[in-house]
């Protein structure tokens, strides 16, 4: 299938337009039916001959930033976005603006980061909400209402989402009645009221399968149809829509949903004691979680936007079965009940303890690590000289001159390998090899590790910064993004900046 977009990928630039034009009318044509890998093949052939700057290579860099979000490769996604959004501002394409920062809005929600969310959300709001394009305006509406749900302030969520129904009805796009339904139910699911928010759920349904297309609100309305059935104890429908929702993800490789489907199905099986058919999908998505974390993820996904919620909704609803038992039976409910209240007290309290250990263990590393990069010297490791290619006075010249420039701290400004080849006075190719055999690091790591060491030792030393916000903190660091350095400092420490801050002034206090 791909054949064709290969074939024009091997034409001359002279009709570089056509060809770009070709492949991505091309890739429009077959998006719903072909995998992420192979949509990005296409638009990887595209972008290959699109001008610089042209609306045709934005809007190729938005479809491939939305791919990769979909593949759960929050990075690259996060790079892309931010180069299209880069490209719009330069033509000032207020359209393109809006979308760009949509995707960059979608992906800091994704990794909890509400600042970087803040930002963008104003970003997007700003622009399409003046668009003259009506279906652009709901989707402004529609990150407005996404980054209210995502905060807990579900009126306002209500309020937005609605509003983008409302044109989606008017224009008669689906897709976006479809999003709009979706996350309207899920604000009515997060507040408990299980009920409203099965209607919407069953009305996008209803939209799905007369559609019929393969994308993210199809996969997600499956998602959560399955989970409310899975709360009703209707296993077989649960099941039914699981197992749709797993087929259809990996079909468009769709990573995080397909995640989501095996959990639900682990779930299902195990509430009707098929241990072995449990363990089976609950091996898989275990296995799907940790490559999507080595990936890019950079933490766990949220297995769906109320799982966190699922205890108080299930007690919620063996009140309202205890209210209608008869009073006889009331004195022997209550006592039951009694007994479940302790049974997940000392449940919780054993969760508490264990992730407390945790993370205290996870405090003794940090401590290690700052002992261990107290004296940059410990770290250089002796210099082997059975190098063939690169002398052993070269070697030596190259290690003092890093040596030199990681004590002056060289790491926090803006670097690059060719800028630190410069400072040690070789190329850069000399420079990255010996990094890979004295420290077995790639440029992009040791730089990330000594900067992440840095800020480490200083807020142990320098306790007011543990009240700075983590932008504050990673520009310390010499990070221009925050969320760049909150996804190295979770590599290294295996702790987000924002819970290591707490715990570090929990710590101060007591």
């Amino acid at each position: 299938m791909i054949s064709n977009a290969k074939v024009f990928c091997d034409i001359s630039d002279k009709d570089s337009l056509f060809v770009t034009d070709s492949i991505y009318n091309e890739y429009e044509t077959k998006r719903n039916n072909i995998s992420s890998n192979l949509a990005i093949e296409y638009l990887d052939c595209a972008e290959r001959h699109a001008p610089i700057n042209s609306d045709i290579r934005l809007a190729i860099l938005l479809d491939r930033a939305r791919l990769y979000l979909r593949l759960g490769d929050l990075n690259t996604a996060y790079n892309i976005a931010h180069e299209s959004l880069k490209g719009a501002s330069s033509k000032e394409n207020t359209d393109f603006i809006g979308d760009a920062a949509k995707v960059l809005l979608e992906i800091n929600i994704t990794i909890g980061n509400n600042d970087e969310s803040l930002k963008y959300l104003k970003v997007c709001f700003d622009n399409l909400s003046k668009s003259s394009d009506s279906n652009k305006i709901a989707d402004s509406y529609q990150a407005m209402g996404s980054y209210y749900r995502g905060v807990g302030k579900m009126d306002s969520a209500r309020f937005y989402l609605s509003s983008a129904l409302s044109i989606s009805l008017r224009q008669k796009n689906e897709l976006i009645q479809l999003k709009s339904l979706n996350n309207i139910g899920l604000t009515y699911a997060s507040g408990g009221d299980l009920i409203t928010a099965k209607s919407y759920f069953l009305k996008a349904l209803k939209l799905f399968e007369v559609e019929r297309a393969l994308n993210h609100s199809d996969c997600e309305v499956l998602n959560n149809i399955s989970y409310l059935y899975l709360l009703e104890n209707r296993l077989d429908s649960a099941r039914h829509f699981a197992l749709l929702q797993l087929e259809l993800s990996k079909s468009i490789q769709y990573h995080l949903v397909e995640a989501k489907a095996l959990f639900h199905l682990s779930e299902i099986y195990k509430k009707q004691n098929q241990f072995d058919s449990a363990l089976v999908y609950y091996q898989e998505f275990d296995h799907l979680n940790d490559s999507l974390f080595n990936e890019g993820v950079k933490q766990k996904i949220r297995l769906n936007d109320y799982l966190d919620e699922i205890e108080n909704l299930e007690v919620k609803n063996e009140l309202n079965r205890i209210n209608l038992q008869n009073l006889r039976f009331r004195s022997g409910i209550l006592l039951g009940f009694a007994a479940i209240a302790i049974a997940a007290l000392i449940f919780l309290y054993w969760r508490y303890r264990s992730k407390q250990n945790e993370i205290n263990e996870l405090f003794l590393q940090i401590q290690e690590l700052i002992q261990s990069s107290t004296d940059s010297e410990t770290e250089h490791s002796e210099i082997d000289q059975s190098q063939k290619e690169i002398s052993f006075e070269l070697t030596a010249n190259i290690l003092q001159k890093l040596s030199d420039w990681e004590s002056e701290n060289g790491f926090t400004n803006e670097t690059t390998l060719e800028s630190l080849s410069k400072i040690c006075e070789t190329n850069t190719r000399y420079l990255s090899a010996t990094i890979k055999a004295h420290f077995n690091q790639t440029f992009p790591d040791y730089i990330n590790s000594r900067r992440i060491k840095y800020i480490l030792r200083r807020l142990e030393r320098e306790t007011e910064l543990l009240n700075y916000t983590i932008e504050a903190i990673s520009n310390m660091a010499g990070y221009k993004s925050s969320t760049s350095f909150v996804v190295s400092f979770k590599k290294i420490t295996q702790l987000t900046p924002s819970t290591y801050l707490k715990e570090r002034r929990k710590r101060e206090k007591s």
